[in-house]
């Protein structure tokens, strides 16, 4: 997303620009003395000044003047007060008529049709036009105050980490940077004199606002804010409600709610946060969630759920989409040393109930993998991605028992629904149109980690001809199971004494029962069992093919509608960038010709989709089991909506393709 787009800029206007129109309208600002009239009429209606003579209050000069409406106020200082009439918007449903009364004013400037009521004091505050302030008690400014741009966030490890300058102007994706060269943006440092609320901002009982920049359309209740930037728009309103905030950044169209407290961190905009939520020194990226939780020192990234009572620490999570369950350690300190050690977890990883983490731990290469409730993980590298993390199923001689077991690509076979579910809930809840995210989750980099793990798990360092596992039959299986789909629907419910458990490829002598991360890299602190290693390498082979398929099926369709004459496979790779894709190809299909490829592609995607359905069918036909009001409280056919959507769209995709393949034979 481009940050000069007209567009952008009118749904996030940037902090600069706001404080730069201020500037302007302060600077143009054109003033008189009150008359004696004004004077009088002022003192009338209850009104004050520090000065004996009202020299300290002047009146604004606007192209239509009305009635001093000031009721029972206090001017100390110099201030600008101007003419009041018309309406305040206050919500929706409800105008306020334009007034000032009963409010204590110290060098403060008060644009027209403004609402003020019950305010103990107003010092060194800009009020722009369409603000409403009602029953607070103080609102303040320190000479030189930056509103908390600038202020120093340290995520990572707690004694050393990654220094983050946060600013109002930052995008998340800036993070990146940051991480990667140790960089990031450099802003023009800010340094006000006063506050600025509005236009149209809300602030009703708050006890203490000092320092703060309060955007368009923002609505503060019942909160302190201190040295603090909070960033709005018409289209993106920010809502903070009974919380705390101090040196910190609320960017535009977040909810900060409900006792949340937040020290020296930035949240992205259309984050939000409530139910007692404790954030410090941390980045919450846009669309993610804080409640109940502590966060602190870490990088939180977007789609992440942490809605329940739990700790995460010191975490670098750039990519998010993961899940944080109720109950997760994620960082408690475990040994009584220095808090100098992190996490880096992966894309789309999953912390179960109650699980303790401990510290170091890198899951970057291990995404959407998924950690089971209740374990305790050791510090640990583990690279295998779409991973189930649990218990040992059993006691393996020669392994230790603090060792979990590990099931390589088990996502992948045994839920893809939540993969679909996922995009799906990821391309529907984006809010920020500020910053670009990826929702698609098998796509390059991704694949190039399965490859990689594929690799770890076949004890060699590339993939030959004479290893090749066979697209058809979803892997090297043995005879007796020679259908895809039987393969998927058969992995969980495979006994250990299965017959059919002889090993797929003799690629090593050293071939044994049970593997630890001294056999094999990419394990972690964990143990895997030959016969997941086998599920592994298939299943991970099979997302491999699927993904240079699809690139395929995208390259034909685009060929197609461009010079559709003469279309084969060396037509399309004939680019030097497409060689890579070619040779990948080959590498992993049997079939050469397009239209035995795209048939290929067919049937995976159904399969695929035959078992989306099947591992939601195996919820709902437990719950039936359990709960006799099951279908009560749960709608398979809703559930399936996103099933039935992408079945409509792959299907409708691969008909045109394969059609226009046919037609050229």
């Amino acid at each position: 997303m481009s940050r000069s787009d007209n567009s952008i800029s009118t749904l996030y206007p940037s902090l600069r620009n706001s404080l730069s129109r201020v500037h302007e309208d302060l600077c143009s600002l054109k003033t008189r003395k009150l008359t004696n009239e004004e004077t009088e009429h002022l003192k009338q209606h209850g009104n004050h000044s520090s000065d004996a003579s009202w020299s300290n209050v002047s009146v604004m000069i606007t192209e239509e003047e009305g009635e001093l409406f000031y009721i029972d106020c206090f001017f100390i200082g110099n201030n600008v007060i101007s003419f009041q009439k018309g309406e305040v918007r206050f919500s929706d449903d409800l105008c306020l008529p334009a007034c000032v009364r009963t409010t204590t004013f110290k060098n403060c400037v008060i644009f027209p049709n403004c609402f003020f009521s019950n305010n103990t004091l107003a010092e060194n505050c800009v009020f722009l036009s369409g603000s409403v302030c009602m029953s607070n008690g103080r609102l303040t400014c320190k000479p030189s105050a930056s509103f908390g741009n600038g202020q120093l966030c340290n995520v990572g490890n707690e004694t050393g980490g990654y220094s983050i300058k946060l600013d109002g102007d930052l995008f998340y994706t800036d993070m990146r940077q940051l991480l990667e060269e140790g960089t990031q943006p450099v802003f023009e440092p800010i340094r006000e004199d006063r506050c600025v609320i509005g236009p149209s901002a809300c602030i009703e009982y708050c006890s203490l606002l000092d320092s703060v920049f309060i955007g368009e359309g923002c609505h503060i209740i019942a909160s302190m804010l201190v040295d603090c930037t909070v960033l709005g728009s018409r289209a993106n309103r920010t809502l903070v409600s009974n919380g705390n905030a101090t040196s910190s950044i609320l960017q535009w169209g977040v909810h900060f709610e409900t006792g949340s407290n937040c020290v020296c961190s930035l949240l992205c905009e259309h984050s939000f946060t409530d139910c007692n939520a404790k954030i410090i020194n941390s980045v919450i990226a846009p669309n993610t969630g804080v409640s109940s939780g502590e966060c602190n020192s870490s990088l939180v990234g977007p789609f992440i759920g942490f809605h329940h009572n739990s700790v995460l620490i010191s975490a670098i999570w750039y990519k998010g989409k993961g899940n944080i369950g109720y109950g997760a350690n994620i960082g408690s300190n475990h040994t009584g040393r220095l808090p100098d050690q992190e996490l880096i977890p992966g894309e789309g990883l999953f912390f179960g109930l109650g699980c303790n983490i401990k510290y170091p731990c890198n899951f970057m290469n291990a995404p959407y993998s998924l950690i089971a409730s209740g374990i305790t993980t050791l510090p640990q590298k583990v690279e295998m991605p779409f991973s189930l993390i649990n218990k040992p199923s059993t006691n393996y001689e020669g392994v230790s028992p603090a060792y979990n077991e590990i099931l390589p690509g088990w996502a992948l076979y045994s839920n893809y629904y939540m993969l679909i579910r996922n995009e799906n809930k990821f391309s529907k809840r984006n809010k920020s149109k500020r910053c670009a995210f990826e929702m698609h989750i098998l796509r390059k980099d991704i694949i190039e980690l399965l490859v990689k793990a594929r690799n770890y798990l076949l004890m060699r360092d590339k993939l030959s001809k004479e290893a090749f596992l066979d697209l058809d039959a979803f892997g090297t299986l043995r005879d007796k199971r020679n259908c895809s789909c039987q393969f998927l629907h058969t992995i969980e419910e495979e006994s250990d004494d299965s017959s059919e458990d002889a090993p797929y490829l003799e690629l090593n002598s050293m071939v044994k029962e049970i593997y630890t991360d001294a056999d094999i890299a990419g394990l972690g602190k964990n143990c895997m069992t030959n016969k997941s290693r086998l599920h592994g390498i298939s299943v991970y082979s099979f997302f491999i093919r699927l993904y240079y398929l699809r690139l395929l099926k995208r390259f034909i369709r685009e060929t197609f509608e461009s010079k559709p004459e003469g279309l084969t496979m060396e037509t399309l790779t004939k680019e030097a960038e497409n060689q890579p894709f070619y040779n990948a190809i080959r590498l992993e299909c049997t079939e050469t010709d397009l239209l035995s490829l795209m048939l290929s592609l067919q049937s995976m995607e159904m399969l695929l989709l035959q078992n989306a359905i099947w591992s939601k069918k195996k919820d709902f036909v437990r719950g039936r089991k359990i709960m006799d009001q099951y279908d009560v409280t749960h709608d398979y056919d809703k559930d399936m909506e996103v099933v039935e959507e992408r079945k409509k769209l792959v299907g409708g995709e691969m008909e045109t393709v394969i059609a226009s393949l046919q037609s050229l034979a």
